[in-house]
C-alpha cells in the first residue's frame, strides 16, 4: 500500500515562508539561530526547521512566540493568525466594547521579569526561582522580550556606560539579562570578577584571539577579560522604567 507524503496548503506555507524571510533577515542583528529559538520556545530545533521551512503549519502559539523572539507583528507573516488574535481578544472584551473603538490586529505580548540587585548575582538562579515559586516577593517589570526563567532585570548604577553617541545606557536604566544566552562579539554581557564576586556591565569586543570588556565611555579603561573573569550573562532589552515618566 503506497503512501502519501503529507502537505500543508499552499497559502499556510506562504505563512511559513514571510516567516523565514524575516527570520533570515533579521537572525544576524538579534544574534538569533534556530537553536535559540528552540530553546526559547521550549521545543526541538528540528520543530523550528520544519515551522520556518513550512513542514508544519503555523499555529497561535507558535505565532505569537516567533513574533516576539523576531520582534515583529504576527501580521508581518500570518493575517490569518493575527485576524484570530483579533477576534479572540474582541470575544473577550466584547461586554464592555461600546462599538466605537476598534480592537488592534494583534495585542502585544508581554512577559514579566523580576528586578534584582547587583549584589545578588552571584545567586541569581536560585533568586529568580525562588521568585517564580513564589517564595521571594522582588520587584518585576515586563518586557516585549522572551528571555526565559532565568532572567532578570538590573537598574544601571553608574556612568560607565554612556556613549559621547550611539548606544548609551544612562544611570537608572532596566537592563534585561538573559544568563542562558551565550555572548559573543559586540553584545552587551554582566561579567562576574571570580575571585571578589565583582560585576561589571560591558560590552565584549574579541580581537586577536582575545576577549575585552569595553565600557562604553571612554573616560574609564577597557579591561582584558581573562581566565578571573565570567561572563554570567547577555543584556537582551533595556527600557527606562515607567516611574522615570511620574
Amino acid at each position: 500500500m503506497s503512501t502519501q507524503k503529507r502537505t500543508i496548503r499552499p497559502e499556510l506555507q506562504r505563512e511559513n515562508q514571510a516567516l523565514n524571510d524575516i527570520y533570515l533577515a533579521r537572525k544576524k542583528a538579534l544574534k538569533l539561530t534556530q537553536q535559540k529559538i528552540a530553546d526559547h520556545m521550549g521545543i526541538t530545533a528540528p520543530t523550528v526547521f520544519a515551522y520556518l521551512k513550512g513542514k508544519t503549519p503555523l499555529n497561535i502559539r507558535a505565532a505569537t512566540a516567533f513574533a516576539s523572539i523576531l520582534q515583529v507583528p504576527v501580521s508581518d507573516f500570518s493575517m490569518r493568525i493575527a485576524q484570530e488574535i483579533s477576534n479572540a481578544a474582541k470575544s473577550q472584551t466584547a461586554p464592555f466594547n461600546t462599538g466605537n473603538v476598534e480592537s488592534a490586529p494583534h495585542p502585544i505580548r508581554s512577559f514579566t521579569y523580576p528586578v534584582i540587585g547587583w549584589d545578588q548575582i552571584g545567586e541569581a538562579m536560585e533568586v529568580v526561582a525562588q521568585y517564580h515559586a513564589g517564595q521571594r516577593d522582588l520587584p518585576s517589570q515586563s518586557s516585549e522580550t522572551y528571555a526565559g526563567r532565568q532572567a532578570y532585570w538590573l537598574v544601571v548604577k553608574s556612568d560607565i556606560m554612556v556613549s559621547p553617541s550611539g548606544v548609551s545606557f544612562p544611570e537608572g536604566i532596566l537592563i534585561l539579562v538573559d544568563p542562558a544566552v551565550k555572548a559573543s562579539d559586540e553584545q552587551y554581557v554582566i561579567a562576574r570578577l571570580k575571585e571578589t564576586g565583582e560585576t561589571a556591565f560591558r560590552q565584549l569586543r574579541q580581537d586577536a584571539g582575545q576577549e575585552f570588556l569595553r565600557p562604553l565611555n571612554p573616560a574609564y579603561p577597557i579591561q582584558l577579560k581573562d581566565d578571573r573573569w565570567e561572563i554570567v550573562g547577555t543584556v537582551v532589552a533595556a527600557k527606562y522604567p515607567e516611574t522615570i515618566f511620574k
